[in-house]
């Protein structure tokens, strides 16, 4: 049976509805409800940011994102609105401009196309040339105006891509590098016809003031109209920024035949090599050999005599007129991703592990830096100043210090959110590089640390709510790290080992922790290891079926104290374990209506914060026709003491999917119980408004609206007063749910119409009205506790002797007299189940069984906390004085709270009491 549980306490708002007119500490408006934002919206821009660029001054930055708004010419509907197949679909992306000292929005400028792939302001910063899509542009910086806008890349078999990925401007011109793809007609080895794609380069020269095209060197010309070869195929290209040279990695490219046209790609690459052409006179001036293709990331030195390239993964320099070579930095610790000079004395180097290696140029010497784990874009002020890219963010950092400019509290990637089970008032919210630990009443960083870049992420786990503690436990402040033949559990702050664990197979250990830190569940092989996190000792196995694909829909997670394991691995049921010794507790199963024919799944589960009601999205198949599969998508409550599934709440009575994702495609991103167990908190996939659902009546009470990108994740207080919610936009927003969350005026008295009025209103399923009823009577105790105490009676102890002369009289020959006893009985309900359990314990006919297990069933549906419109009422009232939470409404609880051991409302009542007196205490 499910309790209540938890620590509430609230107290009410008096007086009229309040409207926020809060702000941040950043000045920026907060949200109706919301009562604070850990985080700053400065230098946010959604739609994932490809571009990032920095005015010579330094003074604004500019960033361009990936996607943006999508413009459809044709769209089909289906009819509850909820799909749209888009043909004929362009985007229109978005250009932001800041003031780089306060990160305060200076103007957004839309562009023609999508992506914007780069970003170049002119030398004096007045305007700014960006490479949108298939376009490029030229805007004056001042006033967003257009000055000129070309299509870059028109002819030929070039598509497939074709954005811009490089802009330099060199005196008059402006000079594009793009990629793409270019379609290649061969053979196939049975005689037939069949097309390849490889990437290409292509280098366009633009006049700057006008944007006309100007003519290319011969030396420069890629193909773009192969038929069967590629004839110049362009690696890499690097253009001097006085474009006075440019750089080239090329070969031809023959493809080799295809066995059938579904394989992949495969070429044979001859004549590979590095060429420095000079512009001047569209002469190759150095040809060096590369045969084995090993030359990559070409840049150019500001002076344009130097170019700097990677061979063997090592950072090599050639002077571009004398080619004299020489060797600047030896193997790296990891791979080279790309090199760009911040100056012309200093060489930077972006590695695989997203750290940055600075060195001099002219000594060799490798520079002390801090700029670590950034994507390092463009550089201002001689090179001290650099503008990079941070997830949705944009970063402005001091090169010798490692600095940000400025500083902002809060995260730069999308943030994970959950309260302390371990630290009293304490919310912990963490990302991929760093967590904090936030004070929960004056809102403020109480710690905050950085997170190992060594930790193993897998997608799966991160993309969906209660990940955080995936291979860390904030808590604890502990992480896994992988090695030869197993995992070891390190400490954080100190990187020293705790203890490490064998593991024999291979390596890719998934590994998470229980959000107390107490418990490891690490996969390896065909088992899950559960593990003690104080002595490393392993404390069970649970097999790992071999069609279950970790890392898809959540398929298993810990409980928060570690106590049960669960897994998803069928998506038709859900096992739990017991940590302790590995052994099976129960299955939870959903109830599919004889309509569904068994078709449905589960995909998503999640524990409340105290084990004992564990929630997973509900999918059932009503219908497939024209190719798509119309679903029921729902949340189902299960009971973890009893397996009993005690709710279901319907999200959307019907949604359409495209039949290859059909019971597959979760709906639901993030979700969370209250811990009274009265609400469910949920946001939809790529969904920026957090719901409430009520849980007693299935229905939804209100939304949350205030979030500019899609929400991540969601957590409950302990006391439930306040729910977080985190963002792609990087913010964590304090939500105040001690307020009515429909919008309207109260009266502080009632009349007794009105009493009547509010109480049908608890009855009815609309969870809306309901919140709107359930605070007209917390406005105005005066009058609602009298007419409450009136309403709400104790449930009555059963008399012994009665219920075992029924219990005998079930097996009496009368009919009349059986039927009578049974229905007796039955009406008793919940309040009969120990009796009903300790008679079928006795030896018995196999009759009395019979019926003994027919009242049992229904004995159990009536201990459900909820299923009837009195129950959903009680549950409400019993919030209501909650909420007032005044001697007279304590005292009325405590009265229901002594009624029959085994009634729901005494057990209801039972849980508002102990959190009511939690409050007192903690008041």
């Amino acid at each position: 049976m499910m309790l209540l549980h938890g620590t509430c306490g609230l107290v009410p708002l008096r007086g009229q509805e309040q409207k926020s007119s809060r702000t941040d500490q950043y000045g920026h408006a907060l949200p109706e409800g919301a009562i604070a934002r850990l985080g700053t919206l400065r230098f946010v821009h959604l739609g994932g940011i490809s571009s990032v660029a920095i005015s010579p001054d330094a003074k604004v930055v500019a960033s361009g994102v990936r996607t943006g708004k999508a413009y459809e010419r044709e769209k089909i509907v289906d009819q509850t609105g909820r799909l749209t197949i888009t043909m004929g679909r362009r985007t229109q992306a978005t250009i932001r401009l800041w003031n780089s000292e306060n990160g305060k929005l200076i103007r957004e400028i839309d562009t023609p196309d999508a992506p914007v792939s780069a970003i170049q302001f002119a030398p004096t910063g007045s305007s700014l040339f960006a490479g949108c899509g298939r376009f490029l542009c030229r805007w004056d910086a001042s006033t967003g105006k257009k000055l000129w806008e070309q299509e870059a890349i028109t002819a030929g078999r070039f598509d497939r891509g074709g954005e811009a990925e490089k802009i330099l401007l060199a005196k008059d011109k402006v000079i594009s590098l793009h990629s793409g793809t270019i379609v290649c007609s061969v053979s196939t080895i049975g005689g037939g016809a069949s097309f390849y794609y490889h990437p290409q380069k292509a280098i366009r020269f633009w006049d700057s003031k006008t944007g006309a095209p100007l003519a290319l060197p011969k030396t420069l010309e890629s193909t773009i109209h192969p038929e069967a070869r590629i004839a110049t195929l362009f690696h890499d290209i690097a253009v001097a920024p006085d474009a006075t040279f440019a750089a080239v990695t090329v070969s031809q490219a023959d493809p080799l035949p295809r066995g059938t046209p579904a394989f992949e790609d495969k070429w044979k690459y001859t004549n590979r090599r590095l060429e420095i052409i000079d512009l001047v006179n569209g002469n190759t001036i150095h040809v060096i050999p590369d045969e084995n293709g090993m030359i990559r990331c070409l840049t150019f030195v500001e002076d344009g005599h130097t170019l700097a390239f990677v061979a063997d993964n090592e950072i090599r320099l050639i002077h571009a007129r004398n080619g004299q070579k020489r060797l600047l930095a030896d193997i790296m610790e990891s791979r080279v991703l790309r090199l760009k000079f911040v100056n012309k004395q200093q060489l930077a180097a972006l590695l695989e592990n997203s750290s940055i290696r600075i060195w001099n140029v002219d000594t060799g010497e490798r520079l002390h830096n801090h700029v670590d784990r950034e994507l390092f874009l463009d550089a201002a002020r001689g090179g001290r100043i650099v503008a990079t890219i941070h997830g949705n963010t944009v970063r402005i950092v001091e090169t010798d210090t490692g600095k940000a400019v400025p500083t902002f509290d809060g995260h730069r990637l999308t943030p994970l959110v959950r309260y302390a089970l371990l630290a009293k008032n304490t919310l912990l919210s963490a990302d991929a590089q760093k967590a904090h630990w936030w004070d929960a009443r004056s809102w403020q960083t109480k710690e905050s640390l950085g997170i190992p870049g060594s930790i193993p992420r897998y997608w799966g786990f991160r993309d969906r709510s209660g990940r955080m503690d995936q291979a860390v436990s904030v808590e604890k402040q502990l992480y896994v790290k992988e090695i030869e033949k197993g995992i070891e559990v390190r400490d954080i702050k100190t990187d020293k080992l705790v203890w490490p664990l064998q593991l024999s197979g291979s390596s890719a250990y998934e590994s998470y922790f229980s959000a107390s830190g107490n418990r490891l569940a690490t996969h390896q092989g065909k088992n899950f290891h559960l593990i003690d996190v104080a002595t490393g000792k392993r404390l069970s196995e649970v097999p790992k079926s071999e069609r279950m694909w970790l890392g898809f829909n959540c398929p298993a997670l810990l409980s928060p104290q570690g106590r049960i394991f669960a897994m998803n691995e069928s998506h038709q049921q859900i096992d739990l374990f017991e940590v302790e010794s590995g052994k099976t507790l129960r299955v939870l199963q959903p109830q599919f209506s004889d309509k569904s024919k068994g078709k449905g799944s589960i995909l998503g589960i999640w524990f409340s914060a105290d084990e004992q009601v564990i929630l997973g999205e509900i999918h059932e198949q009503i219908d497939f026709q024209k190719g798509f599969s119309e679903e029921k998508v729902g949340v189902a409550l299960w009971d973890v003491k009893t397996g009993e599934m005690i709710q279901e709440i319907v999200i959307w009575p019907v949604v359409n999917v495209f039949w290859r994702e059909s019971l597959s495609e979760a709906q639901i991103h993030t979700l969370t119980l209250s811990n009274d167990h009265r609400l469910v908190a949920l946001a939809e996939k790529d969904g920026k408004t957090v719901e409430i659902w009520e849980t007693a009546s299935g229905s939804k009470r209100g939304e949350l609206v205030g979030h500019e990108g899609p929400i991540a994740d969601l957590a409950f207080s302990a006391d439930n007063r306040r729910l977080a919610s985190s963002s792609e936009d990087t913010t964590i927003l304090i939500w105040d749910m001690n307020r009515p969350l429909q919008t309207r005026k109260f009266k502080n008295r009632l009349e007794e119409k009105e009493l009547a009025a509010h109480w049908t209103t608890l009855f009815q399923p609309d969870a809306a009205k309901a919140d709107s009823a359930i605070w007209s009577l917390v406005y105005a105790p005066k009058d609602s506790l009298p007419f409450l105490r009136i309403q709400l009676k104790s449930v009555a102890h059963p008399d012994q002797e009665r219920v075992r002369g029924l219990l005998e009289a079930i097996d009496n020959d009368d009919f009349q007299v059986r039927s009578k006893a049974e229905s007796q009985l039955e009406s008793l309900g919940e309040l009969v189940l120990a009796d009903l359990h300790s008679a079928l314990k006795q030896k018995i006919s196999l009759e009395r069984q019979r019926r003994l297990e027919r009242l049992l069933r229904k004995a159990k549906t009536a201990a459900l906390p909820f299923g009837t419109s009195k129950r959903v009422a009680q549950w409400r009232a019993l919030e209501v004085l909650e909420k007032i939470g005044s001697p007279a409404a304590k005292l009325l609880v405590r009265e229901l709270a002594d009624g029959a051991v085994g009634a729901q409302l005494t057990r209801a009542a039972k849980a508002t009491l102990t959190r009511m007196e939690q409050s007192r205490q903690q008041d």
